[in-house]
């Protein structure tokens, strides 16, 4: 036999005011306790969805941590090669120096 209450609202069911243990209230009660393991189906649902997106979240923000460090060791690579630039700068200037005041003296 069907059941005659899928159509019913929830507040139809818990108003039905059948006697307990007639066919009725067998059929109320089993109604009740689908809509109870539907919505607790959905809620699992979000559940892992949830939980997917926080792992989703976070692989991102490790890629991004990844993406910091190597930003921050291409930063200490050009420093150090500014740093030796600078210092072949000066040691040129110091070359020109001394060449110029050779041969102003000469």
């Amino acid at each position: 036999m069907a059941n005659p209450f899928k159509e019913y609202t929830l507040d139809q069911l818990m108003s039905a005011g059948e006697q307990p243990g007639s066919q009725a209230s067998y059929y109320v009660d089993r109604e009740m306790q689908r809509r109870r393991e539907l919505a607790q189906q959905e809620v699992d649902a979000k559940v892992i969805a949830a939980a997917d997106a926080q792992i989703e979240a976070a692989a991102h923000a490790r890629r991004a941590a990844d993406a910091a460090i190597a930003s921050e060791q291409a930063a200490k690579h050009t420093a150090r090669w500014t740093k030796v630039s600078a210092v072949a700068i000066a040691i040129s200037v110091v070359v020109m120096a001394i060449g110029t005041m050779i041969t102003a003296t000469s």
